[in-house]
């Protein structure tokens, strides 16, 4: 696994540091335990499944069910289907 690859989705392209994170996304309507983004420990941000790695260790923010859902009622695909995406580097 690469460095920069979040485990938990397996996404290459959405990582970012928090401090990015704040200035790319609007973080204030991201669901989960966003102030997981505040910790000085928090190296970086998976912004596709909102997951954080801190100190080393991935930890999600928001629940796969929870995120599922909200790309589903944003996206095109079901809510299943996004289930498996977010899963698939756990």
């Amino acid at each position: 696994m690469q460095d920069r690859e979040c485990p938990q989705c397996g996404n290459e392209n959405h990582l970012v540091s928090p401090r990015e994170a704040f200035n790319v996304y609007d973080t204030r309507s991201w669901r989960g335990e966003t102030s997981l983004m505040d910790m000085d420990s928090t190296e970086l941000v998976c912004a596709w499944c909102k997951s954080v790695r801190i100190g080393g260790n991935w930890t999600r923010m928001q629940s796969v069910d929870s995120r599922a859902a909200e790309l589903a009622q944003n996206g095109t695909k079901t809510r299943s289907e996004y289930e498996s995406k977010l899963t698939r580097g756990d």
